[in-house]
């Protein structure tokens, strides 16, 4: 775990705000100000895996076979955005609109840590962040956007973005929200992006050409004017802002994808995205350049992004009508590994030729050992080992009333295991079922 220190720093010469000038500009405190500085620890304090968004898990993943440790119902609302995992705790946002502690030892009996209402409209909020201070951020509201910082205690900040978080029609699509290193974090709304510090004061803002769709990104260098978030839209066109460079009161187009991008997309390196593209086309884009570049094609199916990359090797599911695969693609569009994890019935139109719609799904994880987790559209919950061998455990979630969706989300649960939650509202921790401890 990074170690925490505390930096004091003084307001400088106030900054007036005016209506003229309402985005874009950087706002004074007024006051002194103490900000955390490094990363929340745990296994997931973030939404997949760092400011990268790469799916890389740190911690061991479970190897078959596998079995279910133990379940834990939140009580009161379904569970739609991906939990993060904390040292502390598994913080799940409910559609009741709370935020939840449960336990890591969460067996029947044990009650959840805490329980805080968030005040804004459960049905559109961002997935949540969780800043270095332990404060958990949640943006919501379909019309006039805001921004809420909640700890176990209580809420720490309420604070008015413009612009609306509108519930998007695939979960993958939720913006999430970007802890900064300072203890600050980075919020997009339809129409705008944010700096907040830990207090939730808002530092900096600017304008947004269209919607994001996915979660924020960081790259760059190490000095502040060369850092940048990055961004991208519906459209593929993908958006860069450095707020400690020259420019910072703009957001500017760095490059495009050139077609639709569900889940958003990652960085394989502080310079190249990655994204699944029109759900057929795995491509990089080289952000210095704006070049977009196609890397691999799946016919008679679809790609099911975002991917999760380790030593350069993309890792995603991918669907053909009646079967789906756990693949993986190197860095020159070979396709080094294909495994079945799941079938269903296929039955074409009229008897005509059968045609593969993209379901929606939840994207896989790769640990640093090439184990693979992955739940598929079909249901089945399960592991792929470096070698192409799976395991899998089926009916972990029911299908959910609201959107059909059976698991909602499978994140790192720690050493040998991981996290998956159910749109019925159950947490269920997965671990290795076999004799003795996984290696």
């Amino acid at each position: 775990m990074k170690m925490r220190t505390q930096i004091f720093v003084l307001s400088g010469v106030a900054v007036a705000i005016t209506a003229a000038a309402a985005f874009a500009q950087r706002i004074d405190a007024r006051r002194p100000l103490t900000l955390t500085v490094g990363q929340p620890g745990g296994p997931e304090p973030t939404v997949r895996g760092g400011a990268h968004r790469d799916g890389l898990v740190h911690s061991p993943l479970p190897h078959g076979p596998l079995k279910v440790d133990w379940r834990f119902a939140i009580g009161g609302g379904q569970i739609e955005q991906p939990p993060l995992v904390t040292t502390e705790a598994i913080i799940v946002i409910s559609t009741h609109g709370e935020a939840v502690w449960v336990p890591h030892d969460a067996h029947e009996g044990r009650s959840e840590l805490a329980r805080q209402a968030l005040g804004i409209a459960a049905s559109s909020t961002t997935p949540p962040a969780v800043l270095s201070g332990g404060t958990v951020v949640v943006a919501g509201g379909t019309t006039d956007a805001v921004a809420v910082g909640v700890d176990k205690t209580g809420i720490r900040f309420r604070t008015q973005l413009a612009g609306s978080i509108a519930t998007p029609v695939d979960a993958l699509d939720a913006v999430a929200p970007l802890a900064l290193e300072d203890g600050g974090v980075a919020i997009a709304t339809s129409t705008e992006i944010a700096l907040l510090d830990s207090s939730g004061n808002v530092r900096m803002r600017a304008a947004l050409p269209e919607p994001l769709v996915g979660a924020l990104l960081a790259g760059g260098g190490a000095s502040p004017s060369t850092r940048r978030i990055l961004g991208v839209g519906k459209t593929g066109v993908v958006y860069a802002w450095s707020p400690g460079g020259t420019n910072g009161r703009d957001v500017a187009r760095v490059g495009s994808f050139q077609g639709g991008i569900s889940g958003g997309a990652v960085l394989t390196s502080d310079d190249t995205l990655l994204a699944i593209v029109d759900n057929g086309r795995m491509m990089t884009l080289d952000v210095r350049q704006g070049l977009a570049v196609p890397i691999a094609s799946f016919t008679g199916g679809g790609y099911l992004g975002p991917v999760a990359m380790r030593h350069g090797v993309a890792y995603a599911m991918a669907g053909i009508p009646g079967r789906t695969f756990v693949i993986g693609i190197d860095s020159g569009g070979q396709e080094v590994l294909r495994t079945g994890v799941a079938t269903s019935p296929s039955i074409g139109a009229d008897g005509g030729v059968l045609f593969y719609q993209t379901p929606i799904h939840v994207p896989v994880v790769v640990d640093d050992t090439g184990i693979i987790a992955f739940a598929a559209p079909e249901g089945a919950v399960g592991v792929v080992d470096a070698a192409g061998t799976a395991s899998s455990l089926d009916a972990i979630c029911p299908r959910a009333l609201r959107g059909g969706r059976g698991v909602t989300a499978l994140v790192s649960g720690g050493p040998g295991a991981f996290i998956v939650t159910c749109g019925t509202g159950t947490v269920v921790r997965i671990i290795h079922g076999g004799g003795g401890d996984p290696p």
